[in-house]
């Protein structure tokens, strides 16, 4: 990205992202391997011709709208997402930002407004060589707000796991309720994490599914007392309609 001229004006993004805050934190979490690499970018960054030949001229091809790749072995392949910001209530599929077709994330905008993290990483490719590289993350709110609204679009069981582990990286550094006062995002983002991670939450259901019952009981306590502690107690706005209250699964 600092090769295309957007050191800062991006963020990386989705399941590496988690991994790499867990790692730094040193939190005690499961880390959930991924091939992709996800970098969310304003549109104007993306009509610049500069990043897209910055991402080929590294030897990766377009195989598909925003998608380019690199052939690492005969069984592995190295990808790149280009993705852009949701300025709307709904989150297109398919957007034309210059000569790229690429997908809306919502909350991508606000984690692009806030300030960023950047984190020295070391990097050992697959012949044992070691690089170094500045990587731009979202900060804990940005990311937890990306992960907490694309369950809006998305139900897949690895977008719930993810949610949880935001709210412990969100814990972790700190984030408390007043954080979540200061726009109307950041408002419906507390509705956001009480439905999906309180009583009777869909994610909180979909992680259930795979715990026996006295595992499913102590996640559903440690999520109820995370949100009191970053997010703030919820009250009967933030309870699922037709939920099952609090009674272990």
């Amino acid at each position: 990205m600092s090769v295309a001229g957007a050191e800062g004006d991006y963020r990386l993004i989705g399941g590496v992202t988690v991994m790499l805050h867990i790692q730094r934190l040193g939190l005690d979490l499961p880390l959930r391997a991924t091939g992709d690499a996800d970098f969310g970018v304003p549109p104007h960054v993306l009509r610049r011709p500069d990043l897209v030949q910055a991402i080929e001229r590294l030897g990766y091809h377009k195989v598909f709208g925003n998608r380019w790749e690199r052939q690492l072995d005969e069984r592995r392949v190295a990808a790149v997402d280009l993705l852009v910001p949701a300025y709307r209530s709904r989150a297109r599929d398919t957007v034309t930002v210059g000569d790229v077709v690429t997908t809306e994330v919502p909350g991508l905008a606000e984690a692009l407004r806030r300030p960023a993290i950047k984190v020295d990483a070391e990097l050992r490719l697959t012949d044992g060589t070691r690089l170094g590289a500045t990587v731009v993350l979202p900060d804990a709110i940005g990311t937890l707000a990306m992960k907490a609204l694309v369950r809006g679009v998305r139900t897949e069981w690895r977008d719930a796991e993810d949610l949880w582990r935001c709210l412990e990286i969100a814990a972790a550094e700190g984030v408390e309720p007043s954080d979540f006062d200061h726009s109307a995002t950041l408002r419906d983002l507390r509705l956001v994490l009480w439905r999906e991670l309180g009583p009777g939450g869909a994610a909180v259901g979909t992680l259930a599914e795979r715990l026996q019952d006295d595992a499913a009981a102590r996640l559903r306590t440690r999520l109820r007392a995370l949100l009191a502690e970053v997010v703030g107690e919820g009250d009967s706005r933030h309870n699922v309609s037709g939920g099952d209250g609090d009674s272990p699964a």
